[in-house]
């Protein structure tokens, strides 16, 4: 492809180097592909993925949340699996192969990530040959735990939601509730 003879002398006195494509082909039709490719490749650089009209697919990934937190007899569920597991000498290997369950899951549920369904929790028993009743928690949670943990959730949703004005009328109150308790009312 030849340039305008007035061109020539304007690509010369540019400081950075100028890049010709050079789409002379012999045959007429190899011309229209690679200007069809140069400009995909252009509109590609400019516009990322949005040329073809659609963003590309991306594979979702899944995320455990670390930071769920079960029922208080959930931790007390696994409290006593582990127990009964380890007063049976079985490994977590042989109880997941006695209750069909993997071993990471039952590691999960010793740990108390997991949560078992009633039918799990028949096939555990079945597993450490136990009554059903064994692996269940015999004491209820403290409430006053379980009213700590409510004020703190409440607390922090509040805190994080918490505009200017908010803050002003929440901070009076915080310090006559913490006079209140420091003279121990």
């Amino acid at each position: 492809m030849a340039l305008p003879p007035d061109t020539g002398s304007q690509i010369g006195s540019l400081e950075q180097p100028v890049f010709v494509l050079d789409c002379s082909a012999p045959v007429m039709r190899y011309k229209s592909i690679c200007g069809t490719i140069f400009l995909y490749l252009l509109l590609t650089w400019l516009f990322g993925d949005e040329v073809k009209g659609h963003p590309m697919a991306r594979k979702r990934l899944r995320v455990r949340n670390p930071k769920t937190r079960h029922a208080e007899i959930v931790n007390l569920f696994a409290g006593k699996l582990r127990e009964l597991r380890r007063s049976r000498g079985l490994s977590q290997q042989e109880l997941a192969q006695r209750a069909e369950i993997s071993v990471p899951y039952a590691g999960r549920l010793e740990r108390a990530e997991a949560a078992p369904g009633i039918d799990l929790v028949e096939r555990l028993a079945t597993a450490l040959e136990v009554p059903v009743a064994d692996l269940l928690p015999t004491t209820t949670p403290d409430p006053v735990a379980f009213l700590r943990r409510q004020a703190e959730r409440r607390f922090q949703s509040v805190m994080s939601r918490a505009d200017r004005a908010t803050l002003m009328m929440l901070n009076p109150w915080l310090a006559v509730l913490d006079d209140a308790l420091a003279r121990g009312r």
